[in-house]
């Protein structure tokens, strides 16, 4: 693929997501550790038939309903009654009409405390998470307990929610946002530019907030199973906050650098102070060009092998992944025709950061 020389952003359009096609962290990230895996997986949304759960998976997107909860119970309690409209609308939007009543049923008017913890554990018993026998770590029980502590810990007046417009409860705020970025990326010559490649780059920022300063802050919840020096770091260099930076600044129409990483184990340690962390990292310009060269290198790994996946180039040094062995060893370890044949097996597992669950 051409090199980029001129790429501009802007917020997508119906149109733009209709027919361009659309990246996310998990697809890229997942095409730079192994271009076979990174497409069949995210490209197509296949999957192999059978396979077991996700609990990692499934109890992070638990968690990350009740993070939103919390926030939201900030924005109705802490930041005036003029914005119960707009908790109650964002509500809605992420949870439905009969979910959300649920939720917030436990609304206590003079202690903050009771509604968020009420609210919190309502939508945690709502989200429909079960144990697994398999899995004695990500229970239920240890999911609530460190669900309670976070709450614990949440400082409701130290971040102030964004809020769009006050007088409008329709309007975005600082919880949950889904967005849509088209990138267009040109080549230049003596009579102008010329168009190389268009797509969407899209995600979900978890929070936005103000800061003392009133500085827009990122804040991004990650559930983890330890808290330690190289998790810290990995978010130092992190290509999906600097993503999150770079959505935030065009939604706001300011330049957003600075994101909190908000860390969470499941379950806690025994020393329950070191279960929960945060930290804060910079997104300066500097590091947003790199996320875009970042964007550039994987896409260009793609594109050439998105109509023969099968025979993408496989780094099979992430064959071991996490701990276990990758789904797609059957499929990539067998002759041609046999490979045809599985490919034809697997099943349609798509997702998307942008689909709302109330809307499912």
């Amino acid at each position: 693929m051409r090199p980029w020389q001129k790429i501009t952003l802007a917020r997508a359009t119906a149109d733009d997501l209709a027919r361009l096609d659309t990246f996310d962290y998990t697809k890229l990230s997942a095409i730079n550790t192994c271009p076979t895996w990174g497409i069949i997986r995210y490209h197509n949304h296949m999957a192999m038939p059978g396979a077991g759960r996700a609990m990692a998976l499934e109890a992070g997107s638990a968690m990350h309903e009740c993070f939103s909860v919390v926030r939201l119970i900030q924005l109705g309690h802490i930041q005036g009654q003029c914005m119960r409209a707009h908790m109650h609308f964002h509500g809605i939007r992420l949870f439905g009409e009969q979910r959300w009543a649920t939720i917030i049923s436990g609304w206590n008017d003079l202690d903050l405390s009771i509604s968020m913890r009420n609210a919190a554990l309502e939508c945690l018993s709502t989200a429909g998470y079960v144990d697994d026998i398999y899995d004695r770590r990500r229970t239920y029980t240890n999911l609530e307990t460190a669900l309670l502590y976070y709450v614990q810990r949440w400082d409701s007046s130290r971040y102030p929610i964004w809020i769009e417009d006050v007088n409008d409860p329709t309007a975005w705020v600082g919880i949950e946002i889904p967005f849509a970025i088209k990138v267009s990326a040109y080549g230049c010559v003596d009579d102008g530019d010329y168009l190389i490649h268009e797509f969407i780059y899209t995600g979900r920022v978890d929070g936005l907030h103000t800061d003392r300063d009133g500085a827009l802050i990122v804040q991004e919840n990650k559930t983890a199973s330890r808290l330690d020096d190289a998790w810290r770091m990995s978010f130092e260099m992190s290509h999906q906050v600097t993503g999150y930076s770079v959505a935030a600044s065009l939604w706001c129409g300011q330049s957003v650098e600075r994101a909190l990483v908000i860390g969470l184990t499941i379950p806690l340690p025994r020393m329950m102070t070191d279960g929960m962390a945060i930290e804060q990292v910079k997104r300066p310009d500097y590091m947003k060009a790199a996320w875009l060269k970042w964007l550039e290198y994987t896409i260009g790994v793609m594109l050439p092998h998105v109509d023969d996946p099968i025979n993408a180039p496989k780094h099979t040094h992430s064959c071991n992944r996490y701990f276990r062995p990758c789904a797609f060893i059957p499929l990539c370890a067998s002759d041609p025709e046999e490979q045809k044949l599985i490919f034809s097996e697997m099943v349609k597992e798509e997702w998307s950061p942008l689909v709302e669950k109330a809307g499912d």
